[in-house]
């Protein structure tokens, strides 16, 4: 724990974080994020769709001294889409790779068997979706019904129809 932290303090001098202050680059390249902004939930899913190829950073070492995880990983090359999308937008032939990239990844993701038919995070319990609701974790789901359930309630409902029609169609 000792060396990770001499190394978190020597990237600190020599690169100092660009977007994210949790994540540090470290002496040699790899990262390392910490100060409870991973947890352990995290670490299994990012272990569980490690056999695809969708681009995930590859964990090298995980420390948990106490609750406050430590974790050391690879680092994904890669700009942000929001960095990257109005080049994305205006160029079709980007905008059709992006396209399929994306399918490539959700259809990786969909074939994966889940450890169990709970909807949750790896633990077993409750998960922040920040897109779902940034104030409260959601979950756990007793099946992918539930969880759907869940999502419409929190839909104005004039939209529900069209998002069930919308859905129904796709499957």
């Amino acid at each position: 724990m000792i060396t990770y932290c001499i190394l978190l303090c020597i990237g600190g001098k020599l690169y100092p974080p660009e977007r994210f202050p949790w994540m540090q680059c470290l002496l040699f390249g790899p990262y390392c994020k910490h100060n409870g902004h991973i947890n352990k939930a995290e670490v299994l899913a990012i272990i569980f769709i490690a056999n695809t190829s969708i681009p995930i950073p590859t964990i090298i070492d995980v420390i948990c001294p106490d609750e406050d995880l430590f974790v050391i990983m690879t680092c994904v090359p890669s700009r942000p889409v929001s960095d990257m999308w109005h080049h994305i937008t205006a160029n079709p032939s980007a905008l059709a790779d992006f396209e399929l990239d994306l399918h490539g990844w959700l259809y990786q993701l969909w074939s994966l068997v889940p450890p169990s038919a709970i909807v949750s995070n790896f633990l077993g319990g409750s998960s922040w979706q920040h897109c779902i609701s940034a104030c409260e974790p959601i979950g756990p789901f007793v099946d992918k019904d539930k969880l759907h359930r869940f999502l419409l309630s929190r839909v104005w409902c004039d939209e529900k129809d069209a998002i069930v029609s919308n859905a129904q169609k796709s499957f």
